[in-house]
């Protein structure tokens, strides 16, 4: 979705070319864009973990860099509690003689 954002940005900006009508036209483009193109923390996670946009660092900010990385932080800290929770009810289930081979 950044990346997309990024783009349309890029291509509404004004350029010498342009006469006043398109100016007007791309600025109230742009300014729509920043209202309604809203992203938020999990968008920044996902084109952070994305390997294909490593070399687009200058997608967005450091602020929203920050909050992709504890985002993906939080969401790592979730699933290996989630993990951790599931092989403890499993690991209580196992009959005795499976957890003495498997210890």
């Amino acid at each position: 979705m950044l990346p997309t954002k990024f783009t349309l940005l890029r291509h509404l900006t004004a350029v010498a070319a342009d006469n006043a009508i398109i100016s007007q036209l791309k600025q109230h483009l742009q300014e729509k864009l920043g209202k309604y193109f809203t992203v938020s923390d999990i968008h920044a996670a996902a084109t952070t973990s994305d390997a294909r946009l490593k070399i687009k660092l200058n997608l967005f900010s450091a602020e929203v860099s920050n909050r992709a990385m504890h985002t993906i932080c939080k969401t790592l800290d979730i699933q290996v509690q989630t993990e951790d929770e599931l092989s403890t009810a499993v690991g209580s289930e196992e009959p005795a003689t499976k957890r003495a081979k498997l210890a």
